[in-house]
């Protein structure tokens, strides 16, 4: 997380940081980080590393005045790298394909200040679902060896500087981001807990599995089977349950990191879900008949599933890639949730509703939204 009083900037064709709460207090205070010509910032790390191309030279550099900048990789003449970073570690890839949905198959370079640039992959399918790092940044996981068309290709588990590499899965559908059967993985859990779970179909199969590694990236255990694709699950704060849903009826599962399968609720097709704490599992739930889904929350210690919200129709959220697995959309303090209500005819536009996730029921916050960007609650959940 960049520091709340600091927003990091590209202007005048150099890299700088401007401090404060007011643009004229944030021009005064402009830094020089460093000078180039046409800049494209990257990415940002939580320990403040930004990946920067120049030209065709991408570099990453900490955001200090005077901090020298290092080579992370060179992308082809015209071509823009992808970066998506998670904690400390900035995965960056060189090549992109930016007319496709998914941006094809590249070489990968794994970077962090603590390791430098290395090279991952010469062939990675360009997935963020299935891209991640472990908390303390010294392991990663990401895609690997893919089909020229970014149809098929491996999961690999590996230290951060390539020292040590394990391919978790290999040759699974992916086909990011639409495909029916690609992937979904992240790091879950903290400290030396952190460790990798994934969803994928595997062996040709229509229905997803999700396994689970120890933090070194062996002693795969697989926790539940035959769940909807596309693949999609969310992880519980500490990293031990996770909501999913089962193939055919949709039914709203939590698994836990023994395999034990806890059914939410029958007759519904479970959607999207997330924790607010480790007890208690939100879910969008189509009821037969609905036009829209309906927000439920179940509580994983008594078992009791009740009504929050309905007229879902989507999040808002500015989370992405693996993130969604780890972040809850909810807000910092847990007690509301930002969605997409009810369809405006006259403004074309989806109203913005905010639930409240303690007492229940939702109200209009925008009935005609212009913008569907950008978080959704500030630091403090008051606004």
């Amino acid at each position: 997380m960049l520091n709340r009083r600091q927003l990091w900037v590209l202007c005048c064709g150099a890299l700088a940081v401007c401090a404060g709460t007011s643009l004229p207090a944030m021009a005064g205070d402009a830094r020089l980080i460093q000078s180039g010509d046409r800049l494209v910032l990257l990415g940002v790390t939580s320990d403040n590393q930004a990946l920067y191309q120049d030209g065709a030279t991408v570099y990453a550099t900490a955001l200090e005045p005077g901090a020298r900048k290092q080579v992370v990789g060179t992308s082809p003449p015209g071509i823009v790298s992808f970066v998506y970073t998670v904690g400390q570690v900035a995965f960056v890839w060189t090549a992109p394909d930016r007319s496709l949905p998914g941006f094809g198959v590249s070489p990968l370079t794994v970077w962090s200040a603590a390791t430098g640039p290395h090279r991952a992959a010469e062939h990675s399918p360009i997935g963020t679902f299935t891209t991640s790092a472990s908390a303390d940044g010294r392991a990663v996981m990401y895609t690997a060896r893919g089909a020229a068309d970014g149809s098929v290709g491996d999961i690999v588990f590996a230290s951060t500087d390539m020292a040590q590499r394990k391919t978790l899965v290999a040759n699974v559908p992916m086909s990011f981001p639409f495909g029916a059967c690609r992937p979904w993985g992240s790091f879950v859990g903290h400290g030396q807990r952190s460790h990798p779970v994934a969803l994928f179909c595997e062996g040709g199969a229509a229905t997803a599995t999700m396994a689970s590694w120890s933090p070194r990236g062996d002693n795969r255990r697989d926790l539940l089977a035959g769940v909807r694709t596309r693949p999609y699950f969310t992880a519980s704060p500490d990293g031990r349950r996770f909501f999913t849903s089962l193939a055919g009826t949709a039914t709203p599962v939590v698994v836990d990191e023994r395999g034990d399968v806890r059914r939410l609720e029958e007759g519904v097709l479970g959607l999207q879900g997330f924790f607010t704490s480790n007890d208690d599992a939100y879910y969008f739930a189509l009821v037969s008949g609905a036009a829209n889904a309906e927000l439920h929350r179940a509580s994983l210690r008594t078992g009791a599933v009740s009504f929050v919200a309905d007229n879902y129709n989507g999040l808002l959220t500015n989370q992405a890639g693996s993130d969604l697995i780890v972040t809850s959309p909810a807000s910092p303090d847990g007690g509301k949730l930002a969605f997409l209500g009810a369809f405006n005819n006259a403004a074309n536009a989806f109203e913005f509703r905010v639930a409240d996730l303690v007492k229940g029921g939702s109200k209009v916050i925008d009935s005609a939204p212009f913008c569907t960007t950008g978080p959704t609650f500030s630091a403090d959940s008051g606004h």
